[in-house]
C-alpha cells in the first residue's frame, strides 16, 4: 500500500515539476522548460497505430476517427508518467477520406472528428507531464487546397513550379506545391488546436515536419547526372559526387527553411524538426560519394552537418541497434553510423549552432535477440532480456557521444502479441526503467 502511494506521490511531483502544458524551448544549445528555466531532457518513446483505411491501403491511423482509442492514449501516457517518462513522438496521417484527416481533397481545414482525437491525445499527455513531438511520413496528404495556398515567407524561396512524374518521390523536395502541402497541413493542425484549446499548444514539443528525409538517386533529377541542373537559381553539376551532395544539401536546407517560416509565422515559440537516418544505415560510408557507392538502396538521408544551417530548432537523428554478430558487433555499428554523419564534427557544429540533436528513433530489432523468453506466462520468441542489456549500451552509447534524449521504438499495439518486432515498451516496463534511469544521471 505504502509502495504504490508512493509512486502515486512521485508521478504527481513530476507531473507538476513539469505540467506536460510549459512551454520548451532552446537555449544555449539545450532543451528548457520556458518557465522554469530548468533542463529538459526528452525520454520516452514513438506511438503508432496502422490500420486499413477507406482507400484500401494499411497506413498510419492514429488520430483516425474509428481508430483512435481515448481509453488506451489514458492508459499509456500513465504509463510512461509513472515510469518517468516525459516525451512521445506520434505519426500523423496523410490519408484523405472518411475517416481521414481530412474528409474530402476539395477541403481546406482538418476533420472534426480527427481534431477532436489530437486534442484529447494533448490533454492526456498534458495530465500526466507528457509532450508530445507531431510527424509525418513523406507521403502528403492530398489537397488541392493546401497545394495551392501560398505560406508566408514563400516569395523568398525558388521552387520547380509543378510535379515532374520522373522525379517522383523527390517532388516532394522540389516542387512548390508539395512543399505547399507539407506546411499548409501544420499550419491547419496548429489552427485547429489553438481554435479548439489554445492552451494545447505548448504540450507540442516540436513539429516534425517529415520522418527520415532523403532524396532518392534512382529517380530523376540524380538518375540522369546532368551536368548543368538548375534548381533555385543555381547550376549543380550532378555528374559528380560533390555537385550532387551540393545540391541535396542546398535543397534540403531550402525546404526546411520554408516550412520553419511559415510555422513561426504561425507561433513564433514552436520548435520545427526534422529527422534522419544515419548514411551508415543504408549502407553509405558517408556524404559526397552518393554516385559511387555501391548499395541497393538509393535512399541518400539529409546530411545533418548541412541541416544545422537552415532555420530548423534541432535535429532527430535515428540510430538503432545492429550488429553482423561479430565481438562487439552492436558497439562498432554504432561507431560506424556516427561516422557516416561526420561525427564528432557534427557534435562540435550543432554545439556552436547552438542546436541540441536529439536521438528520435532507438531500439533493437527481435530477430537479432536470438533465444525465447517467458513472462507473466506468456512465451516470446526473442530473449528480451538479451534486449535490455543491449539497448542499455547502446543508449549509454549515444549519450556518451554527446546527444540529447532518446525516444525507444515503440510503445505498444493494439493488441499485442508475442511475435514483437521490437520489444514493447508496454509490454516490457524495465525498458521504461531502463531508459529513465540513463538519462536521469
Amino acid at each position: 500500500m505504502m509502495l504504490g502511494l508512493l509512486i502515486l506521490i512521485t508521478a504527481a511531483a513530476r507531473a507538476a515539476a513539469n505540467a506536460g502544458g510549459e512551454r520548451i524551448g532552446i537555449r544555449n544549445g539545450r532543451f528548457v522548460n520556458l518557465a522554469t528555466g530548468t533542463t529538459f531532457v526528452p525520454v520516452g518513446c514513438n506511438v503508432l497505430r496502422l490500420a486499413t483505411l477507406a482507400d484500401g491501403k494499411k497506413e498510419h491511423a492514429t488520430f483516425c476517427p474509428g481508430v483512435y482509442d481515448s481509453a488506451e492514449t489514458e492508459r499509456m501516457m500513465r504509463d510512461l508518467e509513472t515510469h518517468g517518462l516525459n516525451t512521445v513522438r506520434a505519426f500523423q496521417v496523410y490519408a484523405v477520406g472518411p475517416g481521414g484527416i481530412m474528409e474530402s481533397k476539395d477541403d481546406r481545414e482538418i476533420s472534426p472528428g480527427y481534431v477532436a482525437n489530437v486534442v484529447d491525445f494533448l490533454r492526456a499527455a498534458r495530465r500526466h507531464g507528457i509532450h508530445v513531438i507531431f510527424t509525418w511520413d513523406m507521403w502528403l496528404p492530398e489537397s488541392a487546397r493546401w497545394a495551392a495556398d501560398p505560406v508566408t515567407g514563400e516569395t523568398e524561396y525558388r521552387f520547380q513550379p509543378k510535379w515532374v512524374t520522373a522525379m517522383n518521390s523527390n517532388n516532394f523536395m522540389l516542387t512548390l506545391p508539395s512543399v505547399r502541402t507539407r506546411s499548409n497541413a501544420v499550419l491547419a493542425l496548429i489552427r485547429a488546436i489553438r481554435q479548439t484549446d489554445a492552451s494545447l499548444l505548448p504540450v507540442v514539443l516540436a513539429w516534425e515536419i517529415e520522418n527520415e528525409i532523403h532524396f532518392d538517386v534512382d529517380k530523376e533529377p540524380l538518375k540522369s547526372r546532368p551536368a548543368a541542373f538548375q534548381f533555385a537559381g543555381r547550376t549543380y553539376n550532378l555528374g559528380s559526387s560533390k555537385g550532387a551532395q551540393d545540391f541535396m544539401d542546398d535543397a534540403f536546407v531550402q525546404w526546411c527553411d520554408f516550412s520553419a517560416d511559415a510555422i513561426h509565422a504561425a507561433d513564433p515559440e514552436a520548435l520545427v524538426s526534422v529527422s534522419v537516418f544515419p548514411f551508415g544505415a543504408v549502407g553509405r560510408p558517408g556524404p559526397w560519394h552518393s554516385l559511387e557507392d555501391t548499395t541497393k538502396d538509393p535512399r541518400v538521408p539529409a546530411r545533418p552537418l548541412a541541416l544545422l544551417r537552415s532555420k530548423l530548432d534541432f535535429i532527430d537523428l535515428h540510430i538503432y541497434a545492429f550488429t553482423d554478430g561479430s565481438p562487439n558487433g552492436f558497439e562498432r555499428n554504432c561507431e560506424m553510423q556516427m561516422a557516416s554523419d561526420e561525427c564528432p564534427e557534427l557534435q562540435k557544429a550543432a554545439l556552436q549552432a547552438g542546436k541540441p540533436i536529439l536521438i528520435g528513433e532507438t531500439g533493437v530489432n527481435t530477430h537479432l535477440l536470438k533465444g525465447a523468453s517467458s513472462r507473466d506466462g506468456v512465451q516470446y520468441p526473442f530473449d528480451y532480456r538479451l534486449g535490455l542489456s543491449v539497448l542499455q549500451k547502446h543508449l549509454s552509447q549515444l549519450k556518451g557521444a554527446a546527444f540529447t534524449g532518446a525516444l525507444v521504438w515503440y510503445y505498444g499495439d493494439n493488441p499485442a502479441t508475442p511475435n514483437q518486432e521490437y520489444p514493447l515498451l508496454e509490454t516490457f516496463p524495465e525498458y521504461q526503467d531502463m531508459l529513465r534511469n540513463i538519462y536521469q544521471k
